[in-house]
C-alpha cells in the first residue's frame, strides 16, 4: 500500500512538472502541488481527517458539491483552454462540407494551443503533435473584427469604410467616438480550409488554384455554372438534383455545384463556369488597391508571410502586408514623402513576428474568406475542425 501510495504522488508530481515545462504555466500545477501535499503529507491529510469528522452531514454535503462543481469547473476549463472547444457553425460558406446550425468539435492540441492570443508580442502556440497543413479546416477569430461599431456591433467596419470610399453615395461609417476596440478572444468566429501555409505562394487565374506553382487538387469546392442552352432537359433536371443552389437570371439557368462533381457525372460540357475576367479589378477584394487588377477569380501571386522571415519593402507591395505591420503585430506604420516609417524609423525592410495562413470556404460563390480580407494570423486560430457533434441536417 506504501508503494502504491509513493508511486502515485511521483506520477502525480511527474505529470505536473512535464505540464508546467510544456504550457509555461506554473500556476496551475502549483495549486494541484498544494492539493496533493494537502492529502497526501500524513499532518496535513490527519489534519484535514479532524476537520472532516466535525461536520455535520448538511456540511459534509455543501462541501462534497463544492469539490465536485470546482473540480469540474477546474477539468472543464483545462478542456477548453488546452485540448478542445464546441463550436456553432453560424454560415454556409462550408457547405455541404459543414452546414450552417452544425456543432462541431474543435481540437485544439493537434496543432498546439495558443498562448496569450491578445498580445501579439508574446503570442506562441504550444507544441502539438502535428502542424497545421493544407486541407485542414480551422476555426478562428474573424481578423477584420477588430474595430466595432457601438451602435452597431453585427456590422464588418472594415468592410463599409471601403464600400464608402468606392461608392460615397453610401454613408460614412461612424465617427471615432463611436467605434471600439475588440480583443482577438472576443472576435467572431469563423470556418474555413487552409489553401495555403506560411512561406507558401498563391495565384488565382480564371478560379483556379495554384499553390508553389502546382495546382491545387484536394477538395473539390462550389463554383457557379450557366446551363448551356442546348442541354436536354432530363439532364437539366439531373444537373439540378445534384446542385447545391440553384436560380434564373435574366431568362437563363444558373447553377452552383462541386467543381469535380460537373466531371464526375459528365456535366462539365453542358455547363459554362462564371469566371470573372483578367484584369476587372474589384476594391472590395484584397488587398483593395486598384493597381493590383485583382478579384475574387484572378489574384497573386501572392506570397503568404512566414514568422522570421523578411521582405522588401515598396510602396508598391505595402497595401499587402500593412494591416499585418500597423494590426496584427502592432506597429507605427506612417507613409512620408513616399518613405515607409515604421516605429519612428525609416525602413524598407520587415520581419514578420507571426505566420499567416490563406483561408477560403468550400462553398466559394458564398464564402467571405481570405480574398475579401486578407491573411489569418496565427494568434485568431483556434484549432483544427474535428467531428461534427450535431448536424443541421441542411
Amino acid at each position: 500500500m506504501k508503494h502504491i501510495r509513493q508511486i502515485t504522488i511521483a506520477s502525480s508530481l511527474l505529470l505536473l512538472l512535464l505540464f508546467a515545462l510544456w504550457s509555461t504555466n506554473w500556476f496551475v500545477p502549483l495549486i494541484l502541488f498544494s492539493v496533493l501535499f494537502a492529502i497526501f503529507y500524513p499532518p496535513s491529510s490527519q489534519w484535514l481527517l479532524i476537520r472532516w469528522k466535525k461536520l455535520t452531514d448538511t456540511q459534509k454535503t455543501i462541501a462534497e458539491w463544492a469539490i465536485a462543481i470546482l473540480i469540474s469547473v477546474i477539468t472543464l476549463l483545462f478542456l477548453n483552454t488546452y485540448i478542445i472547444g464546441f463550436y456553432r457553425i453560424s454560415s454556409s460558406s462550408m457547405a455541404n462540407t459543414y452546414s450552417a446550425g452544425d456543432l462541431v468539435i474543435v481540437n485544439k492540441l493537434k496543432a498546439g494551443p495558443a498562448i496569450n492570443i491578445n498580445q501579439p508580442q508574446t503570442f506562441k502556440r504550444l507544441t502539438g503533435w502535428n502542424t497545421f497543413s493544407p486541407g485542414d479546416v480551422i476555426m478562428f477569430h474573424f481578423p477584420e473584427a477588430d474595430t466595432i461599431l457601438v451602435n452597431h456591433p453585427n456590422e464588418n467596419y472594415h468592410y463599409l469604410q471601403r464600400q464608402y470610399q468606392i461608392n460615397n453615395q453610401l454613408s460614412k461609417p461612424e465617427a471615432k467616438d463611436n467605434i471600439s476596440f475588440c480583443p482577438v478572444t472576443k472576435r467572431p468566429t469563423y470556418l474555413k480550409r487552409i489553401i495555403a501555409l506560411p512561406g507558401d505562394t498563391l495565384t488565382i487565374r480564371d478560379n483556379k488554384i495554384k499553390v508553389n506553382h502546382k495546382p491545387l487538387k484536394f477538395f473539390p469546392f462550389t463554383s457557379k455554372y450557366l446551363i448551356k442552352e442546348e442541354t436536354p432537359a432530363s439532364l437539366i433536371a439531373q444537373i439540378r438534383k445534384n446542385a447545391i443552389n440553384q436560380y434564373v437570371e435574366k431568362g437563363k439557368n444558373f447553377v452552383e455545384i462541386y467543381k469535380k462533381g460537373t466531371k464526375t457525372n459528365a456535366f462539365d460540357e453542358f455547363l459554362k463556369e462564371e469566371v470573372l475576367p483578367l484584369n476587372l479589378p474589384d476594391l472590395l477584394v484584397f488587398p483593395f488597391a486598384m493597381d493590383f487588377f485583382w478579384n475574387a477569380h484572378n489574384l497573386g501571386p501572392v506570397v503568404i508571410p512566414q514568422k522570421g522571415q523578411q521582405i522588401e519593402l515598396t510602396i508598391e507591395n505595402l497595401p499587402l502586408y500593412k494591416r499585418i505591420i500597423s494590426v496584427y503585430e502592432n506597429n507605427t506604420l506612417e507613409l512620408t514623402d513616399n518613405h515607409i516609417i515604421i516605429n519612428g524609423k525609416q525602413t524598407n525592410h520587415y520581419r514578420f513576428k507571426m505566420n499567416y495562413y490563406w483561408v477560403m470556404g468550400d462553398n466559394r460563390p458564398h464564402s467571405y474568406d481570405s480574398r475579401y480580407w486578407g491573411f489569418v494570423p496565427d494568434n485568431h486560430i483556434i484549432g483544427i475542425v474535428g467531428t461534427t457533434l450535431f448536424s443541421s441536417g441542411k
